[in-house]
């Protein structure tokens, strides 16, 4: 059972803002040496202006190739419960590199599509990750401190306007404590 909170997500372009703060739970129930498959449940919650309440239920599913290299990706249904209603699926990709047993970097990509938006509704995001993990008792991590930059819709295909946009990037700080039962 894994317990998380992005609880210092920072918005930078085009304006310096604090964003909205996420909870989730995951927990797996297929642990393997290459294949490791979860379920998750997350809530965001509305504290800017024009914001809305949220939740994403998934299927994370990790592939291991070594030790120090996994694809972590899977599928992802999101919704907003505040009107206008909205909702659309996503499947993020994310190449992750284990430095060594504390630190990780990790390449950030996939695909978000809005049901909401038909024709115009393809999001593909690009971003970096860094992290540091704190182990606990019999080396077990305990917490996971995680910095990420990332453009949200850095390639839209289908809109109007330039299929490349670079005028909204994230920057976010997380915290990631663990359970052990």
């Amino acid at each position: 059972l894994e317990v998380g909170a992005n609880v210092a997500p920072l918005q930078l372009s085009p304006e310096f803002s604090y964003g909205n703060p996420s909870v989730y739970g995951r927990y797996q129930f297929l642990r393997g040496d290459q294949l490791q498959l979860s379920g998750q449940v997350s809530v965001t919650i509305p504290v800017r202006d024009g914001s809305k309440l949220g939740f994403t239920v998934g299927a994370p599913l990790w592939f291991n190739f070594t030790d120090l290299l996994q694809l972590q990706t899977g599928v992802f249904y999101n919704a907003s419960l505040t009107d206008p209603y909205s909702h659309g699926l996503s499947v993020p990709l994310r190449l992750n590199f284990n430095l060594n047993d504390n630190v990780h970097v990790a390449g950030l990509t996939g695909f978000g599509f809005n049901f909401d938006a038909p024709g115009k509704s393809l999001d593909i995001p690009l971003g970096l990750e860094g992290g540091y993990a704190i182990a606990g008792a019999n080396n077990r991590p305990m917490l996971d401190l995680v910095a990420q930059f990332q453009f949200p819709s850095f390639l839209t295909p289908g809109s109007d306007g330039d299929v490349v946009n670079t005028s909204l990037w994230l920057a976010s700080l997380q915290a990631r404590f663990y359970l052990f039962f």
